[in-house]
């Protein structure tokens, strides 16, 4: 459990110090509610409470995507939603863990799962980067079957990872 701990507060502090990297170009007063909103997500899971995880998430996505709406910094604020999502993650994982005794011998599972999550992260980051990254020019019926056939791969992949 310590391990999930130590690695939650290192993702959220990359994502709310990312996201404030970004967002202080243009809009300063933009990474205040990202700092606080990130404070109280790291004083409750301190204190083994889970109630602000998806409030959390949910405003420093919001400030995210407002980052990008504003045009800062893409390579900033994708990392900074990759980390969000994996700071949720761990969230979430840490309070399954809650149900189990901590003598049960859960650090293989612990392992597993960062492992995955890391995996799953560095591959989301950088297969996000590239549509930021090409710049080209697509019709409604392309896009949409380029969404549909993402969707469904990642559907196939979370199942696939679930099953194992």
């Amino acid at each position: 459990m310590r391990q999930i701990g130590t690695v939650f507060f290192l993702s959220l502090a990359a994502a709310v110090v990312t996201q404030a990297l970004a967002l202080t170009a243009q809009a300063p007063w933009m990474t205040l509610p990202g700092l606080f909103v990130g404070l109280i997500w790291a004083l409750d899971f301190w204190r083994g409470k889970h109630w602000s995880g998806t409030f959390s998430f949910v405003v420093l996505m919001i400030l995210t995507f407002s980052g990008f709406w504003m045009r800062l910094s893409s390579l900033l604020l994708l990392a900074s939603a990759v980390l969000s999502l994996v700071t949720w993650d761990l969230d979430a994982f840490a309070q399954k863990l809650k149900a189990y005794d901590p003598d049960q011998g859960m650090t293989p599972v612990i392992r597993t799962h960062l492992s995955r999550l890391s995996g799953i992260a560095i591959a989301g980051y950088f297969l996000s980067l590239l549509p930021l990254l090409v710049k080209t020019r697509l019709n409604l019926p392309v896009a949409l079957i380029l969404g549909l056939i993402l969707i469904l791969t990642l559907s196939q992949a979370i199942h696939f990872l679930r099953d194992r």
